[in-house]
C-alpha cells in the first residue's frame, strides 16, 4: 500500500513556492513590458503632455506660424510619438524663417535621431561639432540646447543651423547621453529647430533659431511638468 505525500510536507510546500514565484515573475515581466510598449495604450500623463504640445501657440512674440506639416506614418511609427507639432514660423519683423519639430513620447525612441544623422544623409554636410548654447527665461531658469552647423552640398546653397534639446517637463537640456539620462522616465519631450543662415550671419548670436527660442522660453507657454 503506497503512502500518500502529505500536502503539508516541506517538499510540496517548496515546490508550490517555486511555482508561485515563477508565476509572479512571469506576470510582473509581462506587466512591465506591456507598460513600456504601451500595449494597453499611452498612460494618462503622456496623453496630457501630448495635448499640451499640440497647444503650442501659433504666434510666439514676433514669430507667426506659416504652415503645418503632419509627420508621415513611417516617421510617426519610428518615433512612437504620442503628440507632435511640425511647423514653420516666420518672423514678421525680420522675415526670417525657421522650421520647428516638437514631439513627446516614450524616452527610448525620443532620445535618438539627432540632426547630425538626419541632415548629413541628405543635402547637407556637418561643418562643425555641436556646441551647447544657453538661454535664460523670464524666471531665471537656464535652458541648454545643442547647436550644429551644416553646409549645403549644392553649389550656392545657404548654410544651415539646427538646434535641439530634450526635457522631461523642466528646462530644456543639451544632454550628452539622453538614452541614459532619461531612460527611467515615463515620457520625454524633444525640440528641434532648423534655419538657413544668410551670408554673414553664421554665428549663434545672429541665428534665427536663437531668437525664436528666446521668445519661446520667455512666453507663457510651458511643457507639462511631471
Amino acid at each position: 500500500m503506497s503512502r500518500e505525500t502529505s500536502p503539508k510536507s516541506p517538499a510540496v510546500a517548496y515546490r508550490a513556492a517555486l511555482l508561485l514565484g515563477g508565476l509572479l515573475l512571469t506576470l510582473g515581466g509581462g506587466l512591465a513590458y506591456g507598460r513600456l510598449s504601451q500595449r494597453w495604450g499611452p498612460p494618462a500623463d503622456l496623453r496630457a503632455a501630448a495635448q499640451r504640445i499640440e497647444e503650442l501657440p501659433r504666434q510666439i512674440g514676433d514669430w507667426q506660424a506659416a504652415g503645418d506639416l503632419p509627420l508621415g506614418e513611417d516617421v510617426a511609427r519610428m518615433l512612437q510619438c504620442e503628440g507632435h507639432v511640425n511647423r514653420r514660423y516666420v518672423n514678421r519683423r525680420t522675415g526670417d524663417s525657421i522650421g520647428l519639430a516638437l514631439i513627446v513620447g516614450p524616452p527610448g525612441p525620443t532620445a535618438v535621431h539627432t540632426p547630425e544623422i538626419c541632415y548629413s544623409s541628405r543635402a547637407f554636410q556637418q561643418e562643425q561639432e555641436r556646441l551647447p548654447e544657453r538661454i535664460a527665461d523670464g524666471a531665471g531658469r537656464e535652458h541648454a540646447f545643442w547647436r550644429v552647423r551644416f553646409r549645403a552640398k549644392e553649389v550656392g546653397g545657404l548654410p544651415m543651423a539646427a538646434w535641439y534639446a530634450w526635457s522631461n517637463g523642466g528646462p530644456w537640456e543639451a544632454s550628452r547621453n539622453p538614452r541614459y539620462a532619461y531612460g527611467g522616465g515615463r515620457l520625454l519631450h524633444k525640440i528641434q529647430l532648423s534655419a538657413n543662415l544668410p551670408r554673414g550671419r553664421l554665428e549663434a548670436a545672429d541665428d534665427p533659431c536663437r531668437d525664436f527660442l528666446q521668445q519661446l522660453v520667455a512666453s507663457d507657454w510651458r511643457l507639462l511638468e511631471p
